[in-house]
């Protein structure tokens, strides 16, 4: 048995080496179904950010549009950090590493102003990035061995199929109207309404899930996008922005309702628990913690 004297030095001791390692993710924290929802929310941010930066370029809605795309990359940046912090495996940091590569190759373009020319070649570096996103969700998911991480992950993947929707059909109100675009918007479609039923059909969802994603289910048909050569007509750009963002937020909330079905965690992750993982921790290289208000100067390029 310890006596006082050696039980208090090793208090004391493990306290002074908490204290000199501040960057030491706490497991609590780092529970496999908020990793999921966490790096799930930068393949939604991907394609957020495009939409925005075309949505400047068309001129659509420039201050909203300019607004959300300084949000988004902050947000990117914030997320990317705290994955960097919880990487502490050779592979996870791999998979970081490539999302850190593609991040600051596509956040270096869509920071500045949108010229139409560089529409198709932002749209590749875009989905590029989407890419090793969800490369490292899957691993996330894999790493967790648990069935209702299959969850989570399809949950989160609804956020950026809404996002991808919207990006393709501002990048059609833009003139640009491709095989490529219309195919992705179609197929994003269609991928959205398949995991939305099949997560009304998991034998895993509570009560209030599936209140949740009959609501959610209703708005959607009552605003679904029928795009098909052009967004005209029935499918007007404001209208999939308006309906894309309202159901997004939805499934913001089914996926933290997934979150906590899986482990049990109730804190979803909100910018609070973003900043306040970060707040010990020194902010990497290039990142002043501050908004950049004039990424955007000039709204409309033709």
């Amino acid at each position: 048995m310890l006596s006082l004297g050696i039980l208090v030095f090793v208090l004391l001791a493990g306290t002074a080496v908490w204290f000199l390692n501040p960057g030491r993710p706490r497991t609590n924290d780092f529970t496999p179904a908020r990793l999921i929802n966490l790096a799930g929310s930068l393949r939604m941010l991907s394609q957020r950010t495009m939409k925005n930066w075309l949505m400047l370029g068309a001129g659509h809605n420039p201050d909203e549009a300019n607004r959300q795309l300084l949000l988004s990359v902050d947000l990117f940046d914030e997320r990317l950090l705290l994955l960097k912090r919880w990487a502490l495996t050779p592979g996870n940091q791999y998979l970081v590493s490539r999302v850190e590569q593609a991040w600051s190759r596509f956040r270096g373009q869509v920071c500045e102003v949108p010229q139409r020319d560089r529409i198709q070649a932002l749209m590749r570096e875009c989905n590029d990035l989407l890419y090793v996103c969800d490369e490292l969700v899957e691993a996330v998911v894999s790493q967790s061995g648990q069935r209702e991480a299959t969850l989570v992950n399809v949950a989160g993947r609804q956020r950026m199929l809404l996002q991808r929707i919207a990006k393709n059909c501002m990048a059609m109100s833009w003139g640009l109207s491709t095989e490529t675009v219309r195919h992705e918007l179609l197929d994003a479609i269609d991928l959205f309404e398949a995991s939305l039923q099949a997560l009304r059909n998991s034998r895993f969802n509570s009560a209030a899930l599936n209140e949740e994603l009959e609501m959610l289910d209703h708005e959607w048909q009552r605003g679904r996008p029928h795009c098909q050569q052009h967004c005209s007509g029935r499918c007007t750009p404001n209208e999939v922005l308006l309906v894309t963002d309202a159901v997004q937020a939805g499934m913001d909330r089914v996926t933290a309702m997934y979150q906590q079905l899986m482990d049990g965690s109730s804190q979803d992750v909100s910018d609070e628990f973003v900043r306040s993982n970060l707040a010990e921790r020194p902010l990497a290289p290039g990142h002043n913690g501050q908004r950049q208000q004039n990424l955007i100067h000039t709204h409309t390029v033709h």
